[in-house]
């Protein structure tokens, strides 16, 4: 399943210039409010996040904030109203350092094979120099 998603297969709605804006400002949008973006990619039919969050924030709140505002948005462009987001999203507690660098390698690493123009990959600059 990951080979095939990785290889951009299956609906790539998210492969529109414009729908991919409305999912990174969406991710903008509380940034250093609700949570820090460390990293992010957004293949052209899934996308990965690397998140801190903040406060009291829990990531279920935050995904369901993502996801939300961004279907409805990009639901009204599309002039649709089916469901856009899986109900799931497979998260996980980076552990350490190495999880950390090797979640951050496979954000930076999975788009490589796909035509640039068809994902948008966002690296903070506290990350470049990590």
């Amino acid at each position: 399943m990951d080979k095939w998603l990785d290889a951009g297969l299956g609906c790539c709605v998210l492969k529109n210039p414009d729908v991919r804006k409305v999912v990174n400002d969406t991710f903008y949008f509380f940034n250093e409010e609700r949570y820090i973006l460390h990293s992010f990619v957004i293949m052209p039919n899934h996308v990965h996040v690397l998140v801190e969050l903040l406060g009291e924030n829990t990531i279920n709140n935050v995904l369901h904030s993502w996801k939300r505002h961004s279907a409805n948005t990009i639901n009204r462009m599309l002039g649709k109203k089916d469901q856009f987001w899986e109900h799931e999203s497979y998260d996980r507690i980076i552990r350490d350092k190495t999880h950390y660098k090797m979640v951050m390698k496979y954000i930076i690493d999975n788009p490589k094979s796909l035509d640039p123009d068809s994902y948008t990959l966002m690296i903070t600059k506290n990350n470049k120099e990590k």
